[in-house]
C-alpha cells in the first residue's frame, strides 16, 4: 500500500488486511525500489537476491556475475536478464523467441541476432 496516512494504526490494519508491505508519502524512490524487490524475492521463494549454480553468483543488487574462481563481472541490465533466466532454471532449453520475448517488450522488439550476440559475449565472461 502507498499512501498519504501514516498513523501507525492505519498500517498494523493496511498489513492485517492482505498488504504485503505499508508505505507512507512522502518517500523516496531507492526505498520504494529496495521494498518491490524484496517482494519479488518472497513471490520467487528467494530470501536473497542473490542466484548460485555451480559455483557461479548472480548478484541482483550489484548487477554482477561472480565465477567460481571468484572473478566478478559488472553485467549490463541485458546481460543480467539473460543470465538470469538461464540459472533460475539451468535444466531448460530456451528458444530463441522465448529468450527474445524474456529479454524485450514488443514495442522494443529487435532482431533475432541480438540474443545470440549477447549469448555470445556471456560466453566470454563464463
Amino acid at each position: 500500500i502507498l499512501t498519504a496516512r501514516s498513523n501507525w494504526t492505519e498500517r498494523v490494519q493496511g498489513l492485517n488486511a492482505g498488504a504485503d508491505d505499508y508505505l507512507p508519502k512522502p518517500f523516496e524512490f531507492d526505498e520504494l525500489k529496495a521494498r518491490l524487490n524484496a517482494i519479488i524475492r518472497r513471490k520467487d521463494g528467494r530470501t536473497t537476491d542473490q542466484i548460485s549454480v555451480d559455483g557461479f553468483r548472480l548478484n541482483a543488487s550489484y548487477r554482477t556475475l561472480t565465477t567460481p574462481d571468484q572473478k566478478e563481472f559488472r553485467l549490463t541490465a541485458t546481460e543480467f536478464r539473460l543470465l538470469q533466466c538461464f540459472l533460475r532454471s539451468p535444466d531448460r532449453v530456451f528458444s530463441q523467441d522465448e529468450l527474445v520475448e524474456t529479454l524485450y517488450n514488443i514495442e522494443r522488439c529487435p532482431t533475432r541476432n541480438v540474443v545470440q550476440v549477447y549469448i555470445a559475449r556471456l560466453r566470454k565472461i563464463i
